[in-house]
């Protein structure tokens, strides 16, 4: 390919280094803001990596706890279910001694009965019949109640076994809504989590995407910084040949005007030595070879 037309292919070369230049800066300026984004999405990755790490240590934690709850849940309602057969075991012998003894009603009440009853004798007036109704009333209850205290024991040990049931019942709802409070945490960590890998997956795409911009822009720069150098040596070539044909020109020329001058000079000495004479030009040109 020849100068001419490597000149004609690439336009004026001071307008091609213009522009060379000015894609080059563009592109530049686009790698620039491709690496800002990929170090902020990087940034943005690990922050979400260590967030969901964080995450899934409180999660497992909390799972464990779920777990820890529902042993104690188990063995809550294995103690129930103990106490249950303890209860019915003591409500099965109380039946069997009221069956047998005839005793009706809980000892504890019948004593309340006969307190109340004895008082509104003491401090009331009652006609005669009424009154001998009353002691007899409190002679039946007197007697009941005797009666009764033979399973006062085991009523107190039932009435005993019941509070505990109460109590385990109690405690059983506490651990199952502990179960579900901290079953209820985990799930939302887990829910974050998931968020999380989401955006750190699609994080991931965009970084991705960003390196392949960046070797598509690297590879543009490259091939705009060769032809902007092939186009600077081209034009410092065109500069050089220029220079080198002037300064052709100009020994040409003061080749040329020294031959001339030469001759003007032999012209004049002629003259002197056939002593004619000389005009100003002619003092001007011994000047010139002075």
């Amino acid at each position: 390919m020849t100068t001419n037309n490597t000149v004609k292919n690439t336009g004026e070369p001071k307008q091609s280094i213009r522009e060379l230049q000015f894609s080059l800066n563009k592109l530049g300026n686009q790698r620039n803001e491709l690496v800002k984004k990929l170090d902020f999405t990087s940034s943005l990755i690990k922050s979400l990596i260590k967030e969901n790490k964080s995450l899934r240590n409180e999660r497992d934690g909390l799972t464990k706890n779920v777990k820890e709850l529902k042993e104690k849940r188990k063995q809550v309602h294995d103690s129930i279910k103990e106490v249950l057969k303890e209860s019915d075991k003591f409500s099965h012998e109380k039946n069997q001694i009221k069956t047998k003894y005839q005793i009706k009603g809980d000892p504890s009440n019948i004593k309340s009965n006969i307190d109340s009853l004895q008082q509104k004798f003491e401090t009331e007036v009652f006609s005669f019949e009424k009154e001998q109704k009353l002691m007899k009333q409190i002679h039946d209850l007197e007697k009941q109640y005797k009666e009764a205290q033979k399973i006062s024991n085991i009523w107190e040990q039932l009435h005993n076994v019941r509070m505990s049931l109460d109590e385990l019942r109690y405690k059983a709802n506490s651990v199952h809504s502990e179960i579900q409070k901290k079953a209820k945490e985990s799930q939302k960590r887990h829910e974050l989590i998931v968020e999380n890998s989401k955006k750190i997956e699609d994080l991931k795409k965009d970084f991705d995407s960003c390196i392949l911009k960046l070797e598509e822009t690297d590879i543009e720069i490259d091939a705009v910084s060769k032809k902007l150098e092939g186009v600077l040596e081209l034009f410092a070539g065109e500069q050089f040949k220029r220079k080198e044909k002037q300064a052709k020109h100009n020994n040409q020329k003061r080749a040329r005007d020294e031959y001339t001058l030469k001759q003007k000079i032999f012209a004049v000495k002629e003259k002197i030595k056939k002593k004619e004479k000389l005009t100003t030009e002619d003092l001007l040109i011994l000047q010139a070879e002075n």
